[in-house]
C-alpha cells in the first residue's frame, strides 16, 4: 500500500545521487555567495578586468541551478566583455555556464550549442581543466538525448584529462557520472575506484555518498537478504557531516530495507530516527519519507492506534507543503518581479557602462588617429631632414676633396716655383764664375781710357 518498496527506494536514491555528481563541478564556486557584494565589484570601474569579469562569472554561478534564466542573462553579459577585452578564459566559462543553464532549463540543444562553444574556446587556450569540465557537462546533455555512444565517449575524453591533471576529484565525479543506473557493467569497480579517491583526497561527503551509491549496487547485484554494510557506514558520515537531510533520508532508506525483510520493530526504529531529524530541522519531504515507513510498520505490526496517528502526521504535513508550494509560488513571483527589476537595473547600468566604454573608445581612435598622423608628419620631416644632410655631407665631401686637390696642386706649383728659383740662381752662379768681376771690368775700361 503505502510502502515504497526495494525496487522504488533504487530509483529515488539513484535519481538523488546522479543529481548530486551532475551538479558538482558546476556549483562548486556558487555555495551562498553575497550576490550584492559581487555586483559591487563588477561595477567598480578601478578594479581590474579580471577581478570584475571573476565577480561577474560568479554572480552567474550562484543562479545556475535555482534561477537558470538568471545565469543566462549574466552570462550573456560576461560572453560580450570577453569577447571586447579577448580574455578567453572567461568567455570559455561563459559559454560553459550559459550552456548548463540551458540543461537546467531541458533545453538539449541549446545546451549542446554553448558547452561546444566553451569546448572549442578552451581547445584554443590548450585549458586542460576547462575541456575537462565542459566535456563531463556535454555527456551529460548526451546522456538526456539517451545517446549512450556519445555519452561515453565524452566522459571517456574528461576522464582523461582530469587523470592527465592527477584531479582526484574530476577523476572520482566522471567515475560515478559514468555510472548512473545499479547492475550495470564495471559498475562496482568505477564506485570502488571513486571511493578510494575520495579516502585520498579527505572528501567525507564524497565518500558518503559513494558509500550509498555502492550499497545500491550490492542491492541489486548481491543474492542475499542482507542489507549491505555501506548503507550503515554512510549515515555514519553523514551523521558526522551534520548533514541532517541526507542522514533523515538514509534512515527512512534503511528502515524500508527492514520492512522489507520483516523486521518491522527495527524498521520503526530508523524510521523514527529519520522523522526526529527532519522535524528538527523542518524537513518536509524527509518527514514525509519517514512517516510513509512507520504507518506501514505500524500496519504489519497490527498496531493501527499508531498507523493512524502517522497517517495523520503524514496528511497534516502533505496539506502543508501544498500550502508551502503555493505560497511559494507566491513567493517566487513576487521574487521574479524582484528579479526583473534588478535585472533591468543592472541591463541599463551596464549599458550606461558600455556607452562609456564606447565613448571612450572613440577618444582612444582621435587620439590614436593625431598620434599616428603627427608620427607620420615627423617621419616625413625627419626624411626630408636626413635627405638634406646626405646631401650637405656629399657636398661637404666634394669641397674637401676639391680644397685638398687644390691644395696639393698649390703644392706642386710652389715645389716647382722652388725648382726654378734654384735653377735660376745656379744658373746665375755658373754664369757670375765665368765672367770677369765687376772690378777687373771697371779696372780694364780705366786702363783702356788712360790709353
Amino acid at each position: 500500500m503505502l510502502f515504497l518498496g526495494k525496487k522504488k527506494m533504487n530509483k529515488k536514491a539513484t535519481t538523488v545521487f546522479s543529481f548530486f555528481f551532475l551538479v558538482w563541478f558546476n556549483t562548486l564556486h556558487a555555495k551562498k555567495l553575497n550576490v550584492d557584494s559581487l555586483r559591487i565589484i563588477w561595477k567598480n570601474t578601478s578594479k581590474p578586468d579580471t577581478v570584475q569579469l571573476n565577480a561577474l562569472y560568479l554572480i552567474s554561478q550562484t543562479f545556475i541551478n535555482s534561477n537558470p534564466d538568471s545565469t543566462i542573462f549574466y552570462s550573456d553579459y560576461l560572453i560580450a566583455i570577453s569577447e571586447r577585452k579577448k580574455l578567453n578564459l572567461y568567455l570559455g566559462r561563459a559559454y560553459h555556464s550559459k550552456g548548463w543553464a540551458f540543461y537546467r532549463k531541458g533545453d538539449s540543444h541549446k545546451a549542446y550549442l554553448f558547452l561546444s562553444k566553451s569546448i572549442s574556446v578552451f581547445e584554443s587556450m590548450h585549458n586542460d581543466l576547462g575541456l575537462a569540465n565542459s566535456y563531463n557537462s556535454i555527456a551529460a546533455v548526451f546522456d538526456t538525448q539517451k545517446d549512450s555512444l556519445k555519452e561515453r565517449e565524452y566522459h571517456k575524453k574528461a576522464l582523461g584529462l582530469y587523470e592527465k591533471l592527477n584531479d582526484k576529484r574530476g577523476i572520482a565525479t566522471v567515475l560515478s557520472n559514468m555510472t548512473k543506473e545499479p547492475g550495470e557493467a564495471h559498475a562496482m569497480d568505477r564506485l570502488t575506484r571513486c571511493l578510494q579517491l575520495y579516502k585520498e583526497i579527505g572528501d567525507k561527503s564524497g565518500i558518503a555518498v559513494t558509500l550509498f551509491k555502492i550499497a545500491q549496487e550490492r542491492l541489486v547485484t548481491d543474492s542475499g537478504n542482507n542489507i549491505p554494510e555501506e548503507f550503515f557506514q554512510c549515515l555514519k558520515t553523514f551523521d558526522e557531516l551534520n548533514n541532517t537531510i541526507w542522514t533523515s533520508y538514509i534512515n527512512s532508506a534503511i528502515a524500508e530495507l527492514y520492512v522489507e525483510k520483516g523486521d518491522y520493530k527495527t524498521a520503526i526504529d530508523y524510521s523514527k530516527k529519520g522523522y526526529n531529524i527532519a522535524i528538527a530541522n523542518d524537513l518536509s519531504k524527509e518527514k514525509m519519507d519517514n512517516l510513509i515507513v512507520l504507518i506501514t510498520a505500524s500496519q504489519k505490526l497490527n498496531n493501527y492506534k499508531e498507523a493512524f496517528k502517522y497517517y495523520s502526521a503524514y496528511v497534516s504535513e502533505r496539506d502543508s507543503v501544498n500550502n508551502i508550494a503555493t505560497n511559494n509560488t507566491i513567493i517566487k513571483q513576487e521574487m521574479n518581479y524582484e528579479f526583473d527589476k534588478q535585472k533591468a537595473l543592472d541591463k541599463k547600468e551596464q549599458e550606461k557602462k558600455m556607452a562609456i566604454v564606447a565613448e571612450q573608445g572613440k577618444r582612444q581612435k582621435v587620439i590614436i588617429f593625431s598620434v599616428g598622423f603627427g608620427l607620420f608628419l615627423f617621419i616625413v620631416f625627419a626624411a626630408i631632414l636626413s635627405s638634406r644632410l646626405r646631401i650637405t655631407r656629399k657636398q661637404k665631401n666634394i669641397i674637401d676633396i676639391q680644397k685638398k686637390s687644390t691644395e696639393k696642386q698649390k703644392e706642386i706649383i710652389e715645389e716647382k716655383q722652388k725648382e726654378i728659383i734654384e735653377s735660376i740662381k745656379y744658373a746665375m752662379r755658373i754664369q757670375q764664375a765665368h765672367l770677369p768681376s765687376d772690378q777687373y771690368i771697371e779696372k780694364t775700361l780705366k786702363r783702356l781710357k788712360t790709353k
